[in-house]
C-alpha cells in the first residue's frame, strides 16, 4: 500500500492531477494532504488501482482556468476527437509509403507480362512429365520409402530405430522452382542459360544447375552482380529468392529471355 502511494504521488505531482480525481481506499487523503491544495486548478485527469476499491471518477473541468492543461487521457473516443482540435501537439503526416510500393509493384507487373518473360509452370508444358521424372531420380529414396511403408514412418536397423519426419521434403514453391529451372534448360537447350543466385539453399539441386552448364552469375569486387556477361538473346533464371526491380529492369533493357522461378508465397 506504502508503494501505490508512492506511486501516486509521483503521477500526480508530475501531471499537475487533482487529488480529487482518485478514489483509493485508505490513500486517497494521504495523496491529498502530501499534493496540497496548489494543484486542484487543473483539468487534467486520468485514473488506476487495483480490485473492486478502485473507481476513476476523472472529469475535465468546465470552469476557466487560468493555465490550461491539455488532457493526457480521454475517457471516450469522442473526447480525443474534441481535444484534437486545440491540442497544440502538431498532428502526424499522412502515410505515404504506399504511392511507392504500388509504383513498384506496377512496374513489376509491367516487366512480367512481356512475352520474353516466363513464369508459372503452365509456361513449359511440352516437357512437364519429362522434368517430374528427372526430379524423381534425382530426390527419390529407397530407404525413405521403406520408412513410409510403416505406419509410423519407422524402420529398424541393428537395434536401432530411425523415424522419418511424416512432412518432410520441399516446401511447394521450392518444388516449383526447381522444376522451372529444369524445365527451362530442357526448353532452351542451345540457349547460354544463366541464374542471378543460387536457385534454393541446397548443394545438390546447384549442382545439378552446374552440370547442366548454367552460368552463375558472379560478383564484381563491389559485391554487385555482374550483368556485363549476359548478352542479347540468353536466357537468365531469377532464384526462388526473386530478384529486385533494378535487376529486372537491366534484364529487360538487354533483351532476355527471363525465367522468374521466384516463390510466391
Amino acid at each position: 500500500m506504502k508503494f501505490q502511494t508512492r506511486v501516486c504521488q509521483l503521477l500526480l505531482a508530475a501531471h499537475a492531477v487533482p487529488a480529487e480525481c482518485f478514489q483509493m481506499h485508505g490513500i486517497g487523503n494521504g495523496i491529498k494532504n502530501n499534493l496540497g491544495a496548489s494543484n486542484t486548478n487543473s483539468n487534467a485527469g486520468f485514473g488506476f488501482g487495483s480490485g473492486s476499491g478502485f473507481e476513476n471518477r476523472s472529469t475535465r473541468s468546465r470552469s476557466p482556468s487560468k493555465s490550461k492543461i491539455n488532457p493526457i487521457f480521454s475517457s471516450t473516443l469522442e473526447d480525443q476527437d474534441a481535444s484534437s482540435s486545440s491540442s497544440s501537439l502538431p498532428k502526424p503526416e499522412p502515410a505515404t509509403e504506399t504511392v511507392p510500393k504500388m509504383f513498384i509493384k506496377k512496374e513489376r507487373e509491367a516487366i512480367a507480362k512481356k512475352k520474353d518473360f516466363y513464369r508459372g509452370a503452365g509456361v513449359f508444358k511440352k516437357v512437364k512429365a519429362e522434368v517430374a521424372l528427372d526430379m524423381r531420380d534425382q530426390f527419390d529414396s529407397e530407404m525413405m520409402n521403406l520408412m513410409k511403408e510403416d505406419p509410423n514412418y519407422m524402420m529398424e536397423k541393428d537395434g536401432v530405430e530411425f523415424y522419418l519426419a511424416k512432412d518432410h521434403g520441399f516446401c511447394w514453391g521450392v518444388e516449383r522452382s526447381i522444376n522451372l529451372a529444369y524445365s527451362a534448360v530442357e526448353t532452351f537447350p542451345d540457349a547460354k542459360i544463366h541464374i542471378t543466385n543460387e536457385l534454393i539453399h541446397n548443394p545438390m539441386v546447384n549442382e545439378r544447375l552446374h552440370k547442366k552448364n548454367v552460368n552463375f552469375i558472379e560478383k564484381d569486387g563491389d559485391n554487385a552482380k555482374d550483368f556485363t556477361q549476359i548478352n542479347e538473346g540468353d536466357v537468365v533464371m531469377l532464384p526462388a529468392f526473386g530478384a529486385t526491380l533494378d535487376e529486372m529492369k537491366e534484364l529487360d533493357q538487354k533483351n532476355v529471355k527471363v525465367v522468374d522461378t521466384t516463390c510466391p508465397w
